[in-house]
């Protein structure tokens, strides 16, 4: 059973936050984090290293969350999403109900522009059990870059824990970047490397190369 927002829900929860602080980062992340390792749910994090420090130092036991540390998981959308495919894919296929995951999406504001893959997840990991946070700096973060989470995420949350459904949200127009469905399999394999896990098993990252490649492909058509 799925915990939280997206409780009775199917598919990909999509949710953004806006923040000006590290002290509202903290209210937004912070009992994200803390309830789906109570849970008993994964819970992925891909922040740079000052803010994974930060997130280390507020929870009460920061081992219970992977933390992601390949640098260039987010060096292109399609290889953010090509890279994250295989780690839905380990937890659902031993048992997950729920794979929580938030992390730093680039912008014009800090680098990148990402409004494809910020509208193309919504598709992409719809037959994965992903509740996705995306927090944004509202002070370093163009307004055009607010106005396109708005409209690409179907759920906001504010540092207070309120939450709305966006009525700007449009849906993805990426309906042929689809993922495919997960299987669950009682000898899933070892988590990828840049996870805070094992290896990956042979061919990984060949396999890994050819979906960046496919996807990076269709993004295109977005």
């Amino acid at each position: 059973m799925r915990t939280g927002a997206p409780r009775g829900q199917v598919g990909h929860f999509h949710e953004a936050g806006f923040y000006g602080s590290d002290a509202e980062f903290g209210a937004l992340i912070v009992p994200f984090a803390e309830k789906g390792t109570a849970a008993g749910e994964p819970v992925i994090i891909g922040y740079d290293d000052r803010k994974s420090g930060l997130l280390r130092s507020w929870l009460t036991d920061p081992s219970g969350v992977e933390f992601i540390g390949d640098k260039s998981l987010y060096a292109t959308p399609a290889r953010a999403i090509a890279t994250y495919r295989p780690l839905f894919e380990f937890h659902v296929a031993i048992g997950a109900e729920q794979i929580r995951i938030a992390g730093d999406v680039p912008h014009p504001g800090n680098g990148g522009q990402w409004d494809r893959y910020e509208s193309a997840v919504n598709t992409v990991w719809e037959d994965f059990p992903v509740w996705g946070l995306c927090l944004y700096d509202a002070a370093s973060a163009p307004a055009a870059v607010l106005d396109v989470v708005e409209r690409t995420h179907p759920h906001i949350v504010s540092p207070s824990g309120e939450r709305r459904a966006s009525d700007r949200y449009q849906r993805s127009r990426c309906s042929k970047v689809s993922s495919p469905r997960p299987i669950r399999s009682k000898n899933p394999g070892p988590l990828p490397s840049w996870s805070t896990g094992p290896q990956p098993m042979p061919g990984a990252r060949s396999r890994r190369s050819v979906a960046t490649e496919s996807l990076t492909r269709r993004l295109k058509t977005c």
